[in-house]
């Protein structure tokens, strides 16, 4: 193959001066623009690291994005600046409840009002003090009367609340007024369980140790919400309508 230079190049390198008659290359497309420019844009903030802020953010949120369908940034800090908020579909917020955190939503509020964004509540439990059984060992964070008043301003001027059930939903419109409520149920993400569960392998270790044994083990697992931890109400906790029946048939 002869190596023909052309002036106005450099030897080795790609010609971009052709000869008289050759054909022109096609012009070079544009680069589309990013499919994240694309998508709707939300931002959460977390009130905890623990199993409701996973359950309820943290997993809706990484399996919202890897799937792009839409961007969501998680948060912890809260952001003041105006124009963080700008361009997005929503900003919502788990169990805020202190006087620092409703000043915070109000400033939301009048920024979802000016760009068109929606606030929402996000709640998965009880909260109003009346209702928490006496034996959850987290009830004193919800007693002040400044708490409750905070929590119902909050959720009263939300565009929106989300929560796992039926009967909060219907709960939290009585309590609130607010009738804007969203049942989101607790869904366990596929790439947390999904290729762990083996219904043959779990037949054949149900017919190994079960059945030789013909005493199946149960856990009942819960943290100090649903305990009676420190004894205050002599164990009549979430567990007390079972206990009878363990001790009855342990044997």
């Amino acid at each position: 193959m002869i190596n023909t230079y052309i002036p106005g190049t450099v030897p080795g390198k790609p010609s971009s001066i052709l000869p008289p008659g050759s054909p022109q290359p096609a012009a070079t497309p544009k680069p589309l623009a990013p499919k994240e420019n694309e998508l709707p844009r939300a931002i959460n903030y977390q009130a905890d690291y623990s199993g409701c802020g996973y359950w309820r953010m943290s997993w809706p949120e990484q399996t919202l994005t890897s799937y792009q369908h839409m961007i969501v940034h998680g948060l912890t800090c809260m952001v003041r600046d105006k124009a963080f908020y700008s361009n997005l579909k929503s900003v919502r917020l788990q169990r805020q409840a202190n006087p620092a955190q409703l000043n915070f939503y109000k400033m939301l509020r009048g920024y979802a009002d000016e760009m068109n964004f929606r606030l929402i509540y996000e709640i998965d439990d009880v909260v109003m003090r009346e209702d928490i059984p006496d034996y959850n060992k987290y009830k004193f964070a919800f007693e002040p009367d400044e708490i409750r008043n905070c929590v119902l301003e909050m959720m009263r001027m939300s565009d929106e609340i989300s929560v796992t059930n039926a009967y909060m939903r219907d709960y939290y419109a009585d309590k609130t007024g607010n009738n804007n409520i969203t049942v989101i149920p607790n869904y366990p993400p596929r790439f947390w369980l999904d290729r762990y569960y083996d219904e043959e392998l779990i037949s054949r270790n149900y017919d190994r140790h079960v059945k030789k044994r013909k005493q199946p083990r149960i856990l009942y697992a819960g943290s100090g919400a649903h305990f009676d931890v420190d004894n205050k109400v002599n164990q009549l906790d979430d567990f007390a309508h079972v206990r009878d029946v363990v001790r009855k048939t342990c044997n």
